[in-house]
């Protein structure tokens, strides 16, 4: 519902109140601001509510389809974006109705004006908005033409991220951009396609390709079309997706980073994800024409989709379409199964439709021929050396549902699970009246729903009795269609249906055959994705394989320990990464992940937990090894520390014991996050947890010598930003960046090092260290100037060099008289890899600097 206030013009302020002020935490509104005539500004309703509880807001400035001044046909979107904390600034006067004024072509520079409105309305004391736009996070969004828009105006230093919203300029000229302007891109660029359909499909894969400057991200919804989802209620999921980028970007979210790195889709069924030019690029699966011979010699044309993991067998899926249709029927489910980690063939049947790539005459085609080309096509299938032979399921849709129920049954041991989407069993039924008209045309071909048939069409179905022709199949099966559709329906699906053993039934509300409501499809693509990996996959390892670096390995988060002659790493990684030098770490080698199996006691406490372990921390007390781990939430402080320990590093020797928790985070309860730990021995021999990421900054507490008891609450020591300006005890992350705390004793002093601003974002990555002293462990840290770090202060040590961006996360060791600093760092060289990172310092004035 959608309620207007106000009095048209800008003497006074119109208010749009849509979808109920949208579906994040704050209540949002649309207004035309007097102090920006020709634009709607999306913002929370209580916009002061709102940056107390986030802080400042990140800007997003939209240009709309068409270079059109009017946002009317996005702002369900616009306005749930505002509701989960941004202030959004979209082209164009508001409007009721897309006809209740004349449209016009929006300038480039009207991008440019509201970013200066916004600067403005931010230093103004007298303005509503005044410090409420956080101008460090500028992003421009645009539908179509407006990504055009986008593109033009991309060289403005002050835009950090950039949303290309069906849009690609390919080899196009548009509102004054071209190729040549993805040049000027010097920040994350998501791309947000609506398949193959959206006619900005082939520009936008263009651009992918031909960006490498930046990090790009290419998010793809197969079958919403040029339209995307703006016109469902809250924007659909075109506004969690675009939500999902501004929050690793903006917000310190890194929980999002799983999404457009590792393909963490379960929230976005029916989308396809790739991105290069990150610290890891995410190109998750390779497309193959292969063609298979048919037992009559002729070759049945194809389409193989393999998961990118080198050396792998996969459970793989043979996908058979509908009636005068083609691959492009189930092309979706392939792509949307590829995703996670299960291989599909589609093509084309023999004589199965007006326009198959596999050629043919349609008049050859029966119900039985179709059966046997899905044979033949499953011994072959089975031969190929991505395929695990023992879990290769039959999918059908429609009358392929007919044929793969047919084919199941007459080969009940092929066949490891069966899909059937809105299968038509009723095809039959028709038979008989069907025989009667060939009769009454002498026999000849008839035209049947636009494609002519033969007579042995119908003389193969006469009579066919369907639930018995099925019921030799005894493994697992799910039937998916919609409650409105008139051919997936009635008695003989119940019958067919009620022959299995085990049958799952979807029945998606309101959808029809064929679903060509794209909402719909979602629906029914996420729940045969769930049983694929339930039933073929079991548990999904969501680790990536990959060819160790024994030179320049691949890490994030490293702490280092001496032993016996041997130098031992750990890293974030899944169970904790670990890794062994014995030359003086000059090359490395990957050893048995300590934490393994995981603990029970933290999934219960962190259920998102699944063994990927963070920011470690090694340190011997007495005769025994501490290792300190961190279980967590992507972007929420539901968070713990655990520790474990053992008497020896040596990976063949270690009895690594798990000795429970140390710290636990909570939201609403702490205002901080219990992630990166790490463990200093003061002077005295008692031992200090240091941790913390973003909230209210780095904390520290004295532990008992039992090395996981607190003694008292903890301090923040320092901070990022001051405090007043940060919104405390919420949900997610805020600005607050700062992290990984690490303190060594060097002299008289001790140097407590943080890690500034964001990782994560390869090339793009803005992580620096920082630096500060103090004679005593808890502090106060002081820079050069005497400016405590928990107020702000802080010496940068080092943040980007001619090969490395973004140097952080870092431990300091004294080894041999010589102090080592270890970090990661994205690699200029190789792409922006996270590589280790390893310097010695210099000491000059009880300060440091970097050889």
């Amino acid at each position: 519902m959608l309620v207007f206030a106000g009095i048209a013009g800008f003497a006074q302020t119109a208010t749009k109140i849509i979808d109920g002020g949208g579906s994040g935490q704050f209540k949002a509104e649309a207004i035309s601001d007097p102090s920006l005539p020709g634009y709607v500004v999306y913002r929370p309703a209580d916009l002061k509510a709102a940056v107390t509880h986030d802080g400042p807001l990140p800007l997003v400035v939209f240009a709309n389809g068409g270079c059109n001044d009017t946002s009317l046909p996005h702002e369900r979107t616009l306005n749930d974006l505002a509701s989960r904390g941004y202030i959004v600034v979209a082209l164009g006067e508001m409007q009721q109705r897309i006809d209740d004024r004349q449209l016009n072509k929006s300038e480039n520079s009207d991008m440019i004006r509201a970013i200066d409105w916004a600067q403005a309305q931010n230093d103004d004391p007298a303005s509503d908005y005044h410090n409420s736009f956080d101008m460090e996070y500028v992003a421009f969004g645009g539908q179509s033409c407006g990504g055009a828009m986008v593109l033009a105006n991309a060289g403005d230093p002050r835009v950090k991220t950039y949303m290309m919203v069906n849009s690609g300029i390919g080899d196009m000229e548009m509102s004054d951009a071209t190729k040549e302007n993805l040049k000027n891109l010097h920040g994350p660029i998501l791309y947000l396609i609506g398949g193959e359909e959206d006619v900005a499909y082939q520009n936008a894969l263009l651009d992918y390709d031909r960006i490498d400057n930046v990090p790009v991200a290419f998010a793809n919804q197969l079958r919403c079309g040029h339209g995307g989802t703006f016109a469902e209620e809250f924007g659909g999921s075109y506004s969690d997706m675009m939500d999902a980028w501004l929050a690793w970007q903006f917000k310190g979210q890194p929980r999002y980073l799983s999404v457009f790195l590792q393909n963490n889709l379960r929230d976005f069924p029916d989308y396809t994800m790739k991105s290069k030019n990150f610290a890891v690029d995410n190109d998750p699966f390779s497309v193959k024409e292969i063609s298979v011979t048919s037992r009559d010699g002729r070759p049945i044309w194809g389409r193989a989709y393999i998961p990118n993991v080198k050396d792998k067998k996969f459970p793989t899926v043979v996908m058979a379409h509908g009636y005068n249709s083609s691959y492009r029927e189930t092309q979706p489910f392939a792509e949307t199964l590829a995703m996670n980690g299960v291989a599909s063939y589609i093509f084309d049947f023999l004589d199965g439709s007006n326009n198959s790539r596999s050629g043919g005459v349609t008049t050859d085609m029966t119900v039985l021929t179709e059966v046997q080309q899905v044979e033949d096509i499953a011994k072959a299938v089975k031969s190929w050396d991505f395929v695990d032979p023992e879990k290769v399921a039959l999918m059908g849709c429609s009358q392929g549902g007919l044929v793969a129920a047919l084919a199941a049954g007459d080969n009940p041991d092929m066949f490891q699970s069966l899909i059937l989407i809105y299968p038509a069993f009723g095809i039959p039924n028709s038979a008989p009246a069907m025989l009667e008209r060939f009769d009454a045309n002498g026999g000849q071909p008839v035209d049947v729903m636009g494609m002519k048939l033969g007579r042995g069409y119908y003389e193969y179905l006469n009579g066919m009795d369907v639930p018995g022709r099925a019921r030799p199949y005894r493994g697992n099966v799910i039937a998916v269609y919609g409650d409105k559709d008139p051919v997936a329906s009635g008695d003989i699906m119940e019958r067919v249906l009620a022959e299995y053993d085990s049958c799952r039934v979807s029945v998606i509300p309101d959808g029809t055959h064929g679903f060509p409501n794209y909402t719909h499809h979602s629906q029914a693509s996420k729940a045969v994705t769930e049983f694929v990996l339930e039933k073929m996959v079991g548990r999904p390892d969501w680790r990536r394989m990959h060819s160790f670096d024994a030179e320049y390995p691949d890490v994030h988060d490293p702490v280092m320990a001496y032993e016996n002659g041997k130098y031992y790493m750990f890293t974030t990684g899944f169970g904790i990464g670990m890794m062994m030098s014995d030359d003086g770490m000059k090359t490395w080698k990957e050893c048995p992940a300590p934490l393994n199996p995981i603990p029970e006691w933290a999934h219960e406490l962190v259920p998102a937990y699944n063994g990927h372990t963070w920011a470690p921390d090694v340190v011997k007390f007495g005769d025994k090894w501490y290792l300190y781990y961190s279980c967590s939430t992507f972007g929420q402080n539901i968070s713990v520390i655990g520790v474990m320990t053992s008497p020896t590093l040596d990976p063949e020797t270690s009895q690594w014991t798990d000795l429970g928790m140390v710290v636990r985070s909570q939201p609403g309860v702490t205002d901080w996050n219990a992630i990166d730990p790490n463990l200093i021995i003061d002077e005295n021999g008692d031992p200090w947890l240091t941790w913390g990421s973003f909230w209210d900054g780095i904390q520290l507490v004295q532990l008992e010598h039992d090395m996981k008891t607190p003694i008292g609450e903890p301090v923040t020591i320092a901070r990022r930003r001051c405090p007043c300006t940060v919104a405390h005890m919420q949900q997610h992350a805020n600005t607050n960046a700062i992290e990984a705390p690490f303190i060594l004793k060097h002299g008289d002093y001790y140097y407590l090092f943080v890690s500034y601003d964001y990782c994560c974002n390869g090339l793009s990555s803005t992580y620096k260290t920082a630096v500060g002293r103090s004679k005593n462990v808890q502090g106060p840290y002081l820079d050069k100037d005497g400016v405590s770090m928990a107020d702000t202060g802080g010496e940068i040590l080092i943040g980007e060099t001619d090969r490395y961006a973004a140097v952080g996360h870092c431990s300091v060791y004294d080894f041999d008289g010589v102090t080592y600093f270890v970090a990661h760092a994205y690699d200029k060289e190789r792409n922006g890899a996270s590589k280790l990172f390893i310097r010695p310092i210099h000491w000059q004035d009880g300060w440091l600097e970097l050889y």
